[in-house]
């Protein structure tokens, strides 16, 4: 259920990509990926995996909360530019950067399922766009509060207000 470099697909369309998110793959699939400007990953692809593949990652992206996402900084071989663990209304922390708070939701929350995911795109679309990690971080906290106004992760929509 997870793709592998031994797939039969379009590898080469990754040096197009401005930026890769990986939820699932083999160390082989890092490896090709790592071509496309922006590589982030989760950590429930697993550490051995993430580590195996020797790879430089852009953003490491899990929750604080979830268990299958849950490690410490010394479990990585190579220390990603930047890890995020997300911690829901309660902000998170990024490393290196510290603890950083969420943005307030202006409606009620409704659903929390795809907030994380929302929040990952976030970053992935600020790193790709060559944001600093303020402007990607903020976008990233907007796109998961939004998430958490409506049923689902699928009715999403940028407002900044």
């Amino acid at each position: 259920m997870s793709p592998n470099y031994n797939d039969d697909l379009d590898w080469a369309t990754l040096k197009d990509m401005d930026g890769v998110f990986i939820t699932a793959g083999d160390q082989e699939l890092f490896k090709k990926s790592r071509v496309a400007k922006i590589l982030c990953t989760t950590p429930r692809v697993g550490l051995d995996i993430i580590n195996e593949s020797g790879i430089f990652l852009d953003g490491l992206i899990g929750s604080n909360l979830d268990p299958g996402e849950v490690f410490s900084l010394n479990e990585l071989k190579l220390n990603p530019k930047y890890v995020f663990k997300t911690e829901g209304e309660n902000g998170g922390i990024v490393f290196p950067g510290g603890r950083y708070k969420a943005i307030k939701n202006k409606k009620n929350k409704i659903d929390s399922y795809g907030c994380g995911d929302s929040f990952a795109a976030g970053i992935l679309y600020g790193f790709s766009s060559n944001w600093n990690i303020e402007e990607s971080l903020n976008l990233a906290k907007v796109l998961g509060r939004n998430c958490s106004e409506h049923f689902g992760p699928y009715k999403n929509s940028i407002n900044y207000s």
